[in-house]
C-alpha cells in the first residue's frame, strides 16, 4: 500500500471553494487543506473545518498576492517575485504579516496550523523564505514546528517531460529552501506533485491518475477543487469544478482501491 497526502489549496478563498473541500474531506477523498486566513470568508469557514482536525492536516496558505492582507498590500505574483530576487522586500514586514495570518488561524481554529505553505508558491522566494524560517524558529519549540511544503521534486510534474510551469516553480528558490529546512531540522515533504496547466483541466482524471501511479511513497500532491462559484476574481474556477467532480466520484475511489493507494495526512506518514 502506497501512502500519499492529497492537499486542497485555497480553503476559504470563497465560500464555494470551502464547501467543496469540506464535502471532499467528509468523503475521505482529501487528507489536507491549506487555509487563506486573509479572506473575508475565513471566520465562517473555520468552524466546520475544525471538526476534522484529527482526520486531516489543516494548514496556513500564506498569502501575499491575493485580496486584502492584514498589515501589507497584496502584490501581483510577478511583481512580488521580482522584488524578492532584487532584495526589495522588507524582512520584518513579511514576518509581521505572516505572524498576523498565523494568529488569525489560531484565533479561529483554536490550535496552530499543522503545516504552512504559500499561495502561488511564494513560501520559497528569497526573503519570504527567510521570514518564514525566522517566524517558525521564534514561534515554535522543536517538537511543535509545523511541517513546511517544498514545492519541488525532480520529475514530479504531471508528465514525463516537466511542464514549463513546474520548471519555473522549481527555479524560484525551492532547492535552496529545502536545504535550509534540512539544516534547521524543520519538517518538510521530500516529494511533491500537483503542478499542471489549468487549461488542460478537461484531462484532469488522466493527469491525476498518472501522477498517483508515478508518485513515490509519501508524496505530497496539491489540488484545487471547489464548487461552481461564478467568482470573477477566481481565474481557475472551471478547473476547480472539474477537479471536485472527479475527486468526489466513484471512479476516483475505485482507482485508489485498484492501485492500493491510501490518502493520508502527512503528519501520520
Amino acid at each position: 500500500m502506497k501512502s500519499v497526502t492529497l492537499c486542497a489549496d485555497d480553503y476559504a478563498q470563497n465560500s464555494k471553494i470551502a464547501q467543496g473541500i469540506l464535502q471532499l474531506i467528509a468523503l475521505r477523498r482529501l487528507s489536507a487543506t491549506s487555509c487563506m486566513t486573509t479572506s473575508p470568508y475565513w471566520q465562517d469557514a473555520a468552524t466546520p473545518l475544525s471538526l476534522y482536525k484529527d482526520r486531516v492536516d489543516i494548514g496556513l496558505h500564506f498569502n501575499l498576492t491575493y485580496g486584502k492582507l492584514f498589515t501589507l498590500f497584496s502584490q501581483p505574483l510577478k511583481t512580488l517575485l521580482i522584488k524578492a530576487y532584487c532584495r526589495q522586500l522588507n524582512l520584518n514586514n513579511i514576518c509581521e504579516e505572516l505572524t498576523a495570518q498565523l494568529d488569525s488561524f489560531r484565533k479561529s481554529m483554536g490550535f496552530e496550523p499543522h503545516f504552512i505553505d504559500g499561495h502561488e508558491h511564494i513560501q520559497q522566494f528569497p526573503i519570504i523564505r527567510q521570514a518564514l524560517i525566522r517566524v517558525i524558529q521564534e514561534r515554535y519549540s522543536n517538537n511543535e514546528k509545523p511541517y513546511i511544503r517544498v514545492s519541488t521534486s525532480p520529475g514530479m510534474a504531471f508528465k514525463q517531460k516537466p511542464w514549463p510551469k513546474a520548471a519555473i516553480i522549481n527555479l524560484c528558490g525551492a532547492s535552496a529552501f529545502k536545504k535550509q529546512l534540512m539544516q534547521l531540522n524543520i519538517p518538510h515533504n521530500d516529494y511533491f506533485s500537483g503542478i499542471y496547466d489549468f487549461n488542460q483541466a478537461d484531462n484532469y482524471q488522466t493527469i491525476l491518475e498518472e501522477a498517483l501511479i508515478k508518485a513515490p511513497n509519501h508524496t505530497l500532491i496539491m489540488c484545487h477543487p471547489g464548487l461552481a462559484s461564478q467568482d470573477p476574481d477566481d481565474g481557475i474556477e472551471k478547473s476547480r469544478t472539474v477537479e471536485y467532480n472527479y475527486l468526489a466520484s466513484d471512479d476516483f475511489n475505485n482507482f485508489l482501491k485498484q492501485h492500493q493507494i491510501a490518502i493520508m495526512p502527512f503528519r501520520q506518514i
